[in-house]
């Protein structure tokens, strides 16, 4: 029942495969044969040195120019994007490597247009396949164009999240920011995006490319469950790096990559257990899996958020600094019968939250009734955190509910 994404690596080949054969093992590989019937399948200077992927020998960039190699790899009916979608193997899509680097004459010339025709062969071929980008930049240019039905979102989740709760960018230079610049970005890219879009975008929190979420932690090594309670009810596909769920953790490549611990004294089952119950609730909730997503508190440490399926209501408090008490907005988004309690130690009483230290609860509830029509303001939304001489309030924003969908404003 698990769907299977195949990897394609379609902007450059190996050296030694036979299309073109470095090494000279064959006698028609493009390397030493100008007359190779995949010769322009790759792109040469003029003194027939191939060009390659950043910098590596060892990976000669594909040239999409050739029509040939665009039959090869998507548009022909035995194409490799079409061939492992069909029976025997069925598999249910394709994860494209670094696709903003695919393209033509050794660079990404006409790059929107293939990546279109990948997809676009996918769902010829399976109508249900999914098609996801690999993009460490903002993705946003080929989703709105329909050329990929996700990306892996690094700029709309990762990133902004590691900046708020690991202090650190994407440099692993130091990163300090209030839980309003965090949501004014995550909020940011999203709009860019349809709901259907943001409810397939690929959030992790860390990847094979990157240091492990629990080193760049360091000695905030606490605030790790609030990250995984905060992949699993944002909205997107949580996607679980191998071993995160067991405390697995490492610097940047190669360290990133080690084996998993099968040993289980050498598992965190506290941790385990957390993604488990996470898993079961999302499983549950079809606001966490369909619903749209609003903003009700950002300020300092703190970050309140709501899922909204028609009446069903999950409430999300994220507070990575001291204990605090946080007085939720009259908002009809908030208009619950009863609140119940699912994850974290928080206590929500009336339209008070209180929240220990370094902490993440999550609540479910349904609405008295469906939304019509209203405005609401998070402005008058305050808080009591550390020091309650201090009054904050969030940004203010505004929400329009027209019958039951929500707009930011």
């Amino acid at each position: 029942g698990m769907p299977r994404l195949l990897d394609g690596v379609f902007t450059q080949s190996g050296d030694s495969t036979a299309w073109f054969d470095r090494h000279n093992r064959g006698t028609d590989g493009a390397c030493q044969n100008p007359q190779s019937p995949w010769r322009d399948w790759y792109h040469f200077s003029a003194d027939g040195v191939a060009l390659d992927w950043l910098g590596y020998s060892s990976l000669p960039k594909l040239d999409f120019s050739s029509e040939s190699l665009v039959n090869e790899i998507y548009r022909g009916e035995d194409s490799i994007v079409r061939h492992w979608l069909k029976a025997p193997w069925s598999m249910d899509g394709w994860r494209l490597d670094v696709v903003h680097m695919l393209g033509e004459a050794g660079g990404a010339h006409n790059n929107l247009q293939h990546v279109a025709g990948i997809t676009q062969a996918a769902k010829e071929t399976q109508s249900e396949a999914y098609v996801v980008g690999e993009h460490f930049g903002d993705a946003r240019q080929w989703l709105q164009a329909d050329a990929e039905d996700a990306a892996m979102n690094y700029r709309g989740f990762t990133f902004p999240v590691w900046g708020f709760l690991a202090n650190t960018d994407i440099s692993y230079d130091p990163q300090f920011i209030d839980a309003q610049t965090c949501m004014a970005w995550m909020d940011n890219y999203r709009a860019g995006l349809s709901h259907q879009q943001q409810l397939r975008m690929f959030n992790q929190l860390d990847s094979h490319d990157t240091a492990r979420f629990k080193s760049l932690l360091g000695k905030d090594v606490a605030r790790l469950p609030l990250a995984v309670v905060w992949l699993f009810t944002w909205p997107g596909v949580p996607c679980i790096y191998y071993g995160d769920e067991v405390g697995l953790d490492g610097n940047n490549d190669p360290f990133c990559r080690k084996p998993f611990p099968w040993q289980p004294e050498k598992q965190d089952a506290n941790l385990l257990a957390l993604y488990q119950r996470l898993a079961t609730l999302r499983h549950q909730s079809q606001a966490l899996r369909h619903g749209g997503c609003q903003v009700i508190y950002a300020e300092d440490n703190v970050v309140v958020f709501v899922r909204v399926l028609n009446r069903q209501r999950v409430l999300v408090a994220i507070n990575r600094g001291h204990a605090c008490e946080v007085v939720l907005p009259a908002s009809p988004l908030l208009s619950v019968s009863q609140w119940q309690h699912q994850e974290g130690k928080g206590v929500l009483a009336e339209d008070i939250l209180t929240l220990p230290a370094i902490s993440a609860s999550v609540w479910m509830g349904h609405c008295y009734k469906s939304v019509k029509y209203g405005l609401v303001s998070s402005a008058s939304c305050r808080s009591r955190c550390a020091n309650p001489s201090r009054l904050l309030r969030a940004a203010g924003t505004a929400t329009l509910f027209v019958r039951d969908e929500m707009i930011g404003l």
